[in-house]
């Protein structure tokens, strides 16, 4: 019996090989979606299901925080934190299927 289906709109996995892009949290969380941008309420959204809000809190400019080594007032984030900010990139773009 073939158990296998065809992905559907929505379906998707999270791999542990997350790209880390250097931009701000809020350009981060809206890299999910292209053609439109996000609004903050839905970046929000995405950030409280992933639970990446609670990393954004203690980011001293939140969601316009500047993310990476590169820039002088970038914040580099742990392993586990840069994967709630994936996380919450994958919610988001699943929210607009």
């Amino acid at each position: 019996m073939n158990t296998h289906r065809r992905p559907a709109p929505g379906d998707g996995s999270h791999f542990s090989g997350l790209v880390r892009y250097e931009m701000t949290v809020r350009e981060n969380i809206g890299v999910g979606r292209v053609e439109v941008p996000h609004s903050q309420d839905e970046i929000e959204y995405a950030a409280q299901k992933s639970l990446a809000a609670d990393v954004v809190k203690k980011l001293d400019g939140g969601y316009d925080q500047m993310l990476g080594r590169r820039f002088v007032s970038g914040v580099d984030l742990s392993g586990g934190e840069w994967q709630k900010i994936a996380l919450a990139v994958r919610i988001s773009a699943m929210r607009n299927c």
